[in-house]
């Protein structure tokens, strides 16, 4: 009936939401953090999520903390978990919280979260694919690496089309290391077959873009 229906609309009304969990943040793209967080529970009588709003303190405990804007989420215009924050100042560190949000009222994490902005390597540059001589069912790639401090790790991908999909080489390991250091072998090929090769570049968890495609035969 007419009076049931406005008897639950006020008892949603009547409390606010649980507290969302403290978010978890990593590093996406130049100047982005990621921000992954759980819904509250147990979720209260009447008192389910309208809406979930990410604050953000730039710089961490120094700056004011506002609500970030629609056009810097990735998530708009409904935010929910994950959700990208975009356009953040690289190399300043920064605090998140999550707001859950009714027409009873508003409810935050308990605790912040921090974490550091940082650049997308660029492409790494002078990457060759040669055969091994000696070494059946192999290539060797290698690549110029990034000015220092712009790359932590690089990542071979290998793919038998020129378009993709490329893949992980996971075999593509010099010295014993992990992960691939200019020059690296990848082996388990198919001899007579032409292989296409590009690398990447990561920093704090963050891949940059792949470099141009090279390609060589397998002997």
């Amino acid at each position: 009936s007419q009076n049931q229906s406005d008897a639950t609309d006020s008892l949603k009304a009547q409390q606010p939401p649980a507290k969302p969990s403290t978010p978890t943040l990593a590093p996406k793209g130049t100047g982005g953090i990621e921000v992954t967080w759980d819904a509250g529970t147990p979720v209260p009588a009447g008192g389910e999520v309208g809406a979930f709003e990410i604050w953000v303190q730039s710089p961490a405990d120094i700056g004011t903390w506002v609500k970030v804007p629609a056009d810097k989420l990735s998530c708009s215009p409904t935010v929910a978990s994950p959700c990208t924050i975009t356009g953040l100042p690289v190399g300043d560190p920064i605090k998140v919280i999550v707001k859950a949000v009714n027409d009873a009222g508003t409810t935050a994490s308990d605790a912040s979260a921090e974490a550091t902005p940082v650049t997308a390597p660029t492409a790494p540059t002078g990457v060759e694919v040669a055969q091994t001589a000696g070494t059946p069912d192999s290539l060797v790639v290698s690549w110029t690496d990034l000015p220092a401090g712009e790359a932590d790790s690089y990542t071979v991908y290998i793919s038998e089309n020129e378009d993709g999909p490329f893949t992980t080489a996971a075999t593509c390991v010099a010295g014993g290391q992990t992960p691939a250091t200019s020059p690296c072998q990848i082996d388990g090929l198919t001899a007579g077959t032409t292989y296409y090769v590009q690398v990447s570049g990561t920093k704090s968890g963050v891949e940059g873009a792949n470099s141009g495609t090279q390609s060589a035969m397998a002997i």
